[in-house]
């Protein structure tokens, strides 16, 4: 680059980062939990993914302009095996 030439000592910028992790949990993991990632234009398609047996989830947003708004909801298992509906998690 043009510029190391003149500011050789000047890092380079670092690489933006193009995934966004996250755990969805409310005391416990939610696990297979649907997480919707929207961002600020709304003429961009939403990404969608799921949580995994730890409750995590790993969404590609490189095609997505910040801020983000992430969405999440789900089954929670409760003790005992009895199934509880959340509602969805995060700013709408």
């Amino acid at each position: 680059m043009w510029w190391r030439q003149l500011f050789p000592s000047v890092a380079a910028p670092p690489p933006v980062p193009t995934t966004l992790d996250g755990v969805v949990a409310t005391g416990a993991a939610v696990v297979g939990a649907n997480v919707v990632v929207k961002d600020s234009d709304a003429a961009t398609a939403d990404v969608a993914t799921t949580t995994s047996a730890t409750g995590t989830y790993s969404a590609d947003v490189s095609g997505l302009k910040a801020p983000f708004v992430v969405i999440a909801s789900g089954v929670l298992k409760w003790r005992g095996g009895a199934n509880c509906r959340s509602g969805t998690y995060g700013d709408q």
